[in-house]
């Protein structure tokens, strides 16, 4: 058939390829080569990084759970205040005041080193260990300058145990000795390592009268008497037996809570 017959039926006439037809043709393969190879690619990253997620977080959950949350949490105990003792007149037999503890972290300790030189570059491993190791000889002397009546044995061990987060160093600290442990974190900023908090003591106005029925407490909580008998009922009230409620405080006394040794029975 002639190019004109063609021409005249309405059929174009496109002629054999040329160079330029062939070169679109090659773009187009390579396109879609590149584009398939893009997602086998992507296909065969995303498997070892999803089955990687599993495992993190389906296969070992807990385990990973638990590690947090020995890095991130802290544990320790405290102690509830103990109510005030009276005797049948309203006198105080025993009661309860704010004292503080003085608590090392060795951990933070060592955090608080800086591992940068000035210029803030990253410090090689020998130089920060030699700055940490000399940052803690130094804390030791400071805590046996601050309290000289410690185990300097204990303190350099206590110091370096860089697992352990949470040392009393001293207990049953005063109101005037502990503003002074204040003014020394304070100029020293030392906080973020060494720090107060609060506690209490247990006094008793009229010394040993009564202690065969009061008893008293050490550090482990009530001992003889009275103070040991509540932490009894604390942990363990008698089956059937609800504490009454507390009788009101004396007139001119600041409002405590109030231990009786007196339970009531209830049907």
């Amino acid at each position: 058939m002639s190019t004109r017959r063609k021409y005249e039926q309405g059929l174009s006439w496109t002629g054999p390829p040329t160079r330029a037809t062939r070169g679109t043709h090659s773009k187009r393969a390579i396109f879609r080569r590149t584009i398939f190879l893009m997602l086998v690619c992507g296909v065969l990253m995303f498997v070892p990084l999803a089955w990687k997620l599993w495992d993190i977080a389906i296969v070992h959950h807990d385990e990973y759970q638990k590690m947090a949350a020995q890095q991130q949490t802290l544990d320790f105990s405290i102690s509830a205040s103990r109510g005030n003792i009276y005797d049948r007149n309203g006198n105080v037999m025993a009661m309860s005041a704010t004292v503080y503890k003085l608590i090392l972290s060795p951990l933070d300790l060592v955090k608080s080193v800086p591992n940068k030189d000035e210029n803030g570059k990253p410090l090689e491993e020998e130089v920060y260990s030699a700055r940490v190791a000399a940052r803690q000889d130094q804390m030791v002397e400071e805590l046996m300058a601050l309290a000289p009546t410690l185990d300097r044995e204990r303190v350099v061990k206590q110091v370096h145990n860089t697992k352990s987060a949470y040392w009393e160093i001293r207990t049953n600290i005063e109101e005037e000795e502990a503003e002074s442990l204040r003014s020394y974190i304070a100029e020293n900023k030392t906080s973020s390592y060494l720090y107060l908090i609060n506690s209490t003591k247990r006094y008793y106005p009229y010394a040993g009268l009564a202690a065969q029925a009061l008893g008293f407490v050490n550090a482990n909580g009530g001992a003889y008497g009275i103070e040991a008998v509540y932490n009894e009922l604390l942990r363990a009230p008698p089956a059937g037996c609800t504490p009454p409620a507390p009788p009101e405080a004396p007139s001119g006394s600041t409002p405590m809570p109030t231990m009786w040794m007196r339970w009531t029975a209830t049907t």
